[in-house]
């Protein structure tokens, strides 16, 4: 009787240990797995931060000097497209355009996106594009994408502003 006591207690602490370790394990797994999950969506939040930031500045301000467009050199502190908040002068928006190639690293520092890659396009109302500036993502890039509605050439167009990793 004594040895079938000890065996009974021992078959009871391992099948205890194993469900411990099998609790654990899920725990710590389960702890990654949420952790995981915060980073990301801190990473796309300060995405999001950073695009709506940069769309407000491209579309409510004229930069800094205020005509930077006519400028030879990006020795500028802010870039920006309005005449007035939200209505976009036509040829700062085509010098920033012709800036793409060249100065694109540059712009996107100035913007306040150096981690990310950008993109702002000027659609008519019923999407056909207009003025195009940046790198378009592929399918698989998770992109943040803001709409703006805003004046060009006195006309209602949309501003789609995306940015991403």
């Amino acid at each position: 009787m004594k040895n079938c006591k000890g065996q009974v207690f021992t078959t009871d602490f391992i099948v205890s240990f194993t469900a411990l370790i099998f609790i654990l394990v899920i725990s710590f797994s389960s702890f990654g797995l949420i952790q995981n999950s915060l980073n990301e969506e801190e990473y796309y939040f300060e995405m999001q931060e950073k695009a709506v930031n940069a769309s407000q500045i491209l579309i409510s301000t004229s930069g800094q000097p205020n005509s930077w467009e006519t400028l030879n050199d990006l020795n500028i502190n802010s870039i920006g497209l309005a005449k007035e908040r939200n209505i976009l002068d036509e040829n700062k928006v085509n010098k920033l355009i012709d800036l793409n190639a060249a100065k694109y690293n540059e712009i996107k520092e100035i913007l306040g996106l150096q981690k990310y890659d950008f993109y702002f396009k000027v659609t008519s109302m019923n999407d056909q594009p207009l003025k195009q500036f940046g790198v378009f993502p592929s399918a698989e890039n998770k992109t943040i994408v803001i709409e703006r509605y805003v004046l060009l050439n006195e006309k209602e167009r949309k501003f789609i502003f995306g940015v991403f990793k």
